[in-house]
C-alpha cells in the first residue's frame, strides 16, 4: 500500500558562489511556493532551523528556496526527508544527489587542498582532489556516471566547486582557533598570492607551502657555471641533488617540451618525469 500523501519533484541550479536556488513541482505540476517547498524540504534540517531560516527569491513565476553554499553538500549528503511525502530529483538536483556523499566523505577525511587557481587570483578557497573522487566513484556506476555528467557540465561544476570550499570552510576552519591553526602550519598559504608561486605548477606549490609532502628522492638545484674556451659566457647548469648524498649530483637537461634527458638512478624515473614540466615552467 502507498501511504506517500503527495509528491514533489525538485529541481534546482548552483550560483557561481555555491548557493543552491531550489524549487519544486506538485501532483498537478504546478510550482510550489517556496515557503511550502522550504516547511516540507528542510523539515528535519537542523542547521536551518528547518527552513525557517531559509530565505526565498523569485525568478520569473518560480519561487526559489535559496540553500547557503556551506549548508549544500551536508544537506544532500544526509537528505532526511519526511517519508510521507514521494521525493523524486531532477536535472541538477539529481546530479547533486549523487555526488554530494562523496564529496562529504572527502570533506570529512579531509581529502582536499587548497586551489592552486584561487591562490594564483590571491584568494583561498578549497578544491577536492580529483583522483580520490573518481576512485570513490568507480566503486558505483550510477556514481561514475554522475561524475562523467560533471565533467561535461562546467557551469554547474564551478558552483559546486564553490558549495565544497564553503563546506571545508565551515567544517574544519569556521572557528578562531581553526583559523589560527591554520595560519601557524601553513605560513606560505597566506603569503604573497599569486608572485610567490611563478613558475610552479599545482604540484610544485603545495610542496613549497607544505601541504604535500616532497617525496622525491632529489632536489633541483641550478649550477652557476663559469666562461670557458668552448662557451665564452656565464650559463646555468640544472642539477639533480641526493637528498641522501648531497655531494651526489646528477645534470639534467630539458627539452622544449619539458622531456628529461640524463642519467640519473633508476629508482628517480618516475620522480623525474613527475617533476619535468614543473621544473621548465620555473625556469622560463
Amino acid at each position: 500500500m502507498n501511504m506517500k500523501m503527495r509528491n514533489i519533484t525538485v529541481q534546482l541550479a548552483l550560483t557561481q558562489y555555491g548557493d543552491a536556488l531550489i524549487y519544486g513541482v506538485d501532483d498537478r505540476d504546478d510550482y510550489m511556493p517556496g515557503v511550502q517547498l522550504k516547511q516540507k524540504l528542510f523539515a528535519w534540517h537542523e542547521e536551518s532551523f528547518y527552513g525557517t531560516e531559509l530565505s526565498t527569491s523569485k525568478a520569473d513565476e518560480v519561487e526559489l528556496v535559496v540553500l547557503p553554499a556551506e549548508q549544500v553538500l551536508p544537506f544532500f549528503a544526509d537528505l532526511r526527508l519526511l517519508r510521507h511525502v514521494g521525493w523524486s530529483w531532477q536535472g541538477d538536483a539529481q546530479l547533486l544527489t549523487r555526488l554530494a556523499p562523496l564529496l562529504a566523505g572527502m570533506l570529512e577525511a579531509r581529502q582536499y587542498a587548497p586551489s592552486f587557481a584561487a591562490y594564483r587570483e590571491g584568494q583561498l578557497r578549497w578544491a577536492w582532489t580529483e583522483q580520490v573522487l573518481a576512485e570513490a566513484a568507480e566503486a558505483d556506476w550510477d556514481d561514475a556516471a554522475a561524475l562523467h555528467r560533471l565533467q561535461e557540465r562546467s557551469g554547474f561544476a564551478e558552483g559546486l566547486q564553490a558549495a565544497f570550499s564553503a563546506a571545508v570552510f565551515q567544517r574544519h576552519y569556521s572557528t578562531e582557533a581553526q583559523a589560527g591553526d591554520l595560519r601557524s602550519e601553513f605560513p606560505l598559504l597566506f603569503s604573497a598570492g599569486g608572485r610567490s608561486a611563478a613558475g610552479m605548477d599545482e604540484d610544485s606549490w603545495l610542496m613549497s607551502i607544505g601541504w604535500k609532502a616532497d617525496t622525491a628522492p632529489f632536489r633541483p638545484v641550478l649550477q652557476l657555471l663559469e666562461p670557458d674556451d668552448e662557451l665564452p659566457h656565464w650559463r646555468l647548469q640544472l642539477l639533480l641533488q641526493d637528498k641522501r648524498d648531497e655531494s651526489a649530483l646528477v645534470p639534467l637537461r630539458l627539452t622544449g617540451d619539458g622531456e628529461p634527458h640524463g642519467t640519473w638512478p633508476a629508482a628517480w624515473t618516475a620522480h623525474v618525469h613527475e617533476r619535468a614540466g614543473g621544473g621548465l615552467s620555473r625556469l622560463r
